[in-house]
């Protein structure tokens, strides 16, 4: 099929707003599905709480053998979290060893460098006291919080209030001295003409550490104050994929076997939008090709309006390239009705499945552009400006 530039650009153009259009769709029902996604998993985290709570508080209510086996795996999940604050102790540990191995290295390259600036020098030894006494404060005021936890800080709501206010003010101040002194420093650096690469390095590793140090540290102190808690969640997190016959009352058999449609439900939607990431790439990359491909036809129609002593192109568009790109304005109402699809995910992400296999495949993409590319390597053979 052959067809003149402009004629080209008006076909390729179009193949991309289908495909606009057909990503607007996909993102539509990708947006459905996380909105419901957390929707369930709030009701979820809701009938497990209260599923926790009671056996927490009633669980010697219940015949023997559910009790057993309940103990038994609240058991397991507290050994299982007791590992895991081995395991946080265990990195923070080494990773403050690396940390403190990496500020000596550094304090050490630094000390050689601030003899040309004392002044500096001075300046963030003060910063760094400054730092040191508001971080003291900050971590007072926090130890204090700790004492207003739950029922506490329920009948102390003004105290906590006003620990809350103190605590963001001296946080506050303690990120300006810190923003004060990250200023200083780069300040500092902007003066040496010779900046050290392997400091530089040292630093963004330096760093890397403290954040994990301090997701760890954070983990750590939630897991060991409420290990009971967190141990009997996820025992009922256990229940909702156990196959055992437990003898609960009725309203909390109800409310098991609503949590457990809840978990196959957010399963289901879950697998829906991993699916759905591969049609969303896919769709993505052909997009993209075909912008730059459009690119390249404007370049050519360019130059052709700009040297009138040049022929006419006739660019050779394959029919396997229209046909394959036919197909985007023929998906589109397979995706319309975003709603029918957060019903059934399954269903759709059957369909994304078909639809990659039989077009999306990065072999049968890489096809339709090398055929395409090579079509209009032969419409444009021995024509130059």
């Amino acid at each position: 099929m052959k067809k003149s530039i402009q004629e080209t650009i008006n076909l390729v153009d179009g193949w991309i707003r289908d495909i606009n259009s057909l990503q607007k769709e996909i993102a539509e029902i990708n947006s459905a599905w996380i909105t419901e996604l957390s929707n369930l998993e709030s009701d979820k985290i809701k009938e497990v709480g209260h599923l926790s709570k009671w056996l927490k508080e009633d669980i010697d209510s219940l015949p023997n053998s559910t009790v057993k086996y309940v103990k038994r795996e609240f058991e397991r999940q507290k050994d299982i979290l007791i590992k895991e604050i081995n395991t946080l102790k265990n990195r923070i540990e080494s990773n403050l060893k690396e940390s403190d191995t990496l500020e000596e290295k550094i304090s050490i390259h630094r000390q050689q460098m601030e003899q040309e600036n004392p002044e500096f020098d001075e300046r963030e030894g003060q910063l760094k006291q400054q730092i040191k006494e508001a971080l003291a404060v900050v971590k007072d005021l926090d130890h204090e919080l700790t004492r207003y936890d739950s029922f506490r800080g329920w009948f102390n709501r003004a105290k906590v209030r006003k620990l809350n206010d103190e605590f963001e003010k001296r946080m506050n101040k303690l990120n300006r001295l810190s923003g004060r002194l990250e200023e200083l420093r780069e300040a500092w650096h902007e003066k040496l003409t010779n900046t050290d690469k392997s400091e530089n390095e040292m630093q963004n590793e330096w760093a890397s550490l403290q954040n994990i140090i301090t997701e760890d540290k954070f983990e750590l102190g939630h897991i060991e104050k409420n290990i009971d808690e967190i141990a009997m969640t996820n025992t009922v997190g256990e229940l909702l994929d156990s196959r055992d016959s437990l003898d609960f009352p009725r309203e909390q058999e109800e409310k098991l076997l609503k949590a457990r449609r809840l978990k196959k439900r957010i399963e289901s939607i879950n697998e829906g939008i991993k699916r759905l990431a591969s049609l969303i790439g896919a769709v993505n990359g052909v997009g993209k090709g075909l912008t730059e491909m459009g690119k390249s036809f404007r370049s050519l129609k360019s130059t052709q309006d700009r040297y009138s002593q040049l022929p006419r192109l006739s660019i050779e568009v394959p029919d396997p390239v229209g046909k394959y790109n036919s197909v985007w304005g023929k998906l589109i109402p397979k995706v319309k009705n975003e709603a029918k699809f957060v019903d059934d995910p399954t269903h759709l992400a059957d369909e994304f499945d078909k639809i990659v296999e039989k077009f999306l495949s990065m072999e049968s993409i890489k096809a339709m552009f090398d055929v395409f590319g090579d079509a209009l390597k032969r419409s444009t053979a021995g024509w130059s400006a």
